[in-house]
């Protein structure tokens, strides 16, 4: 469930499992609960992609840059397909294109 009350009481803002999903209040509550929720779980995806893609900086050995470029690529894919297609469906407010 998308929206939730924040447990410290502090905002009025969107939570989606404990965690801080708004864009702005006003921005935010244009999505319905289900467009929330979709455009929160690919930002969640991309962000766990890029974690990945730093965690093998500095590139010391030629696993680490096969890793990265394997990392790059999912990346671009991932912006092609899922960032794309939820930008189509949701808007360009919501979702900034690659």
């Amino acid at each position: 469930m998308v929206s939730q009350i924040d447990p410290t009481g502090d905002s009025d803002e969107p939570m989606t499992n404990g965690h801080d999903i708004s864009l702005g209040a006003t921005t935010f509550q244009m999505l319905s609960e289900t467009a929330a929720e979709e455009v929160y779980n690919v930002h969640v995806c991309l962000a766990e992609l890029l974690r990945h893609f730093w965690l093998c900086f500095p590139a010391t050995t030629s696993e680490l840059r096969q890793k990265a470029a394997a990392i790059n690529e999912s990346l671009i894919r991932y912006g092609r397909e899922m960032v794309a297609e939820c930008g189509a469906r949701h808007g360009d407010v919501f979702v900034s294109k690659p």
